[in-house]
């Protein structure tokens, strides 16, 4: 996706913000479920 924003980035400033905004929402996604991952192993059943 990436490379693919990237590309993008070159043809157009309008594409480039669209691509930006893609990773922003992919890495904020990540984070999400990292800190899901987290909350559930804290959170142990009995």
């Amino acid at each position: 996706m990436t490379v693919i924003g990237l590309i993008w980035a070159d043809t157009s400033n309008v594409a480039g913000a669209f691509a930006g905004v893609t990773n922003v929402v992919s890495a904020a996604g990540i984070v999400v479920l990292l800190i899901a991952l987290a909350v559930k192993r804290w959170r142990r059943p009995t």
